[in-house]
């Protein structure tokens, strides 16, 4: 994420969309935090001591919401197109 740019969580719209918030915070991945961490609740310092879980977690989440992304712009770009 561009630390440059300020912008709201895209699944929630309340918090700052940080790093931190999407792995630690976001109610949209609770679900994945708790099966991969059995807690939804997790300290910041789990980012150094868990990084296996971690990298689990940012796979199923953080690379899926690109994937969709990605998708997503490539259909607008072909809607421009036609």
């Amino acid at each position: 994420m561009d630390s440059s740019v300020v912008q709201t969580c895209p699944d929630g719209g309340q918090a700052t969309h940080t790093m931190k918030h999407r792995l630690l915070e976001c109610s949209a991945i609770t679900e994945a935090r708790t099966d991969i961490f059995e807690r939804p609740d997790l300290a910041l310092d789990v980012l150094c001591t868990s990084l296996q879980e971690v990298i689990t977690l940012a796979g199923r989440t953080l690379l899926h919401r690109c994937k969709k992304r990605s998708r997503k712009d490539k259909k607008t770009l072909k809607n421009i197109k036609t």
